[in-house]
């Protein structure tokens, strides 16, 4: 003889069971919905707590994806909310620098796609000016490099003008130099009998006269083949 009684209340544990499990389930899902509103809405520069707030989170949504305000009246509106569904999602994705078929992913895989915008640290609010996109980031990034090259250049420029300048007080003061050498000379040896020792001397400074580094200055060896300042290879 069959007992029905014990496999009525069999089935009926398996159906609370299944009940309780799959309630934990959504309610899981549900908390890990509005934690990822929260952190995307504080990382649109809005409060984390608006998108807990039924109505008023749907307005702040729209003004994230700079959508009409008077969108959310179509959200109750049959077969036109699907439309303004998709739309909110897709511009959405937009915002944060997405495809608009992870747009079209979040409608349907959105307890997937909203942690990722929500939780990686890779996917940033792209904030709207113009009718366009514009990366404040990236923006800053570009602005921060232009200043950068503007500083190189302006170094550079100061850099080569004390490099010239070195240079040519160096010119000048090996000019001054050979000028006294020369003149002592002569002053010591103006005697008509030291001729030759005079055009010998001016000979060997001729040949032991030093040269520049073409790119730092630096005073030189007649025989240097290296500049011992700057490397350059002469």
């Amino acid at each position: 003889m069959i007992n029905y009684s014990y496999s009525q209340n069999f089935d009926l544990e398996i159906l609370l069971s299944f009940i309780a499990t799959y309630s934990l389930f959504i309610l899981i899902l549900a908390i890990l919905m509005l934690i990822s509103m929260w952190k995307i809405f504080k990382k649109a520069g809005k409060k984390g707590w608006e998108a807990v707030i039924p109505i008023y989170n749907l307005i702040v949504l729209l003004e994230i994806t700079n959508l009409p305000k008077w969108y959310v009246l179509l959200l109750f509106i049959p077969f036109i909310n699907i439309y303004i569904l998709f739309k909110i999602y897709i511009e959405l994705a937009h915002a944060f620098g997405k495809s608009t078929m992870y747009g079209v992913l979040m409608v349907f895989f959105n307890f997937i796609c909203l942690p990722i915008l929500a939780f990686s640290k890779n996917v940033i609010y792209i904030a709207r000016s113009g009718g366009g996109l514009v990366d404040n980031i990236g923006k800053e990034s570009s602005q921060n490099a232009q200043n950068n090259l503007d500083n190189t250049i302006e170094s550079s420029s100061i850099d080569g003008g004390l490099i010239n300048t070195n240079f040519n007080e160096a010119s000048i003061n090996n000019n001054q130099i050979e000028t006294l050498d020369v003149t002592n000379n002569v002053n010591e040896n103006n005697s008509p009998n030291n001729e030759k020792i005079l055009l010998d001397q001016r000979s060997q400074l001729e040949e032991n006269k030093g040269k520049y580094c073409p790119r730092c200055g630096k005073l030189l060896e007649n025989i240097a083949t290296f500049c011992p300042n700057c490397g350059y290879k002469m």
